[in-house]
């Protein structure tokens, strides 16, 4: 579960690199993809400190 999610926030991550890059991108749009690049950072450093206090296998209740 763990490992799917972050590859896929990592794949989120790559495409706002891509539109960074893109020379059609406002100021405004910069900004905002900057933001959610940060945050995205910031969901799977919390998944990892979650991971290594409670482990990977995880049941489900």
């Amino acid at each position: 579960m763990f490992d799917e999610t972050i590859k896929n926030i990592e794949a989120e991550i790559e495409w706002i690199d891509y539109e960074l890059k893109r020379q059609s991108t406002t100021q405004n749009q910069e900004l905002r993809l900057k933001e959610k690049k940060n945050a995205l950072f910031g969901i799977i450093e919390q998944m990892s400190i979650y991971q290594q206090r409670y482990g990977k296998s995880q049941t489900k209740k």
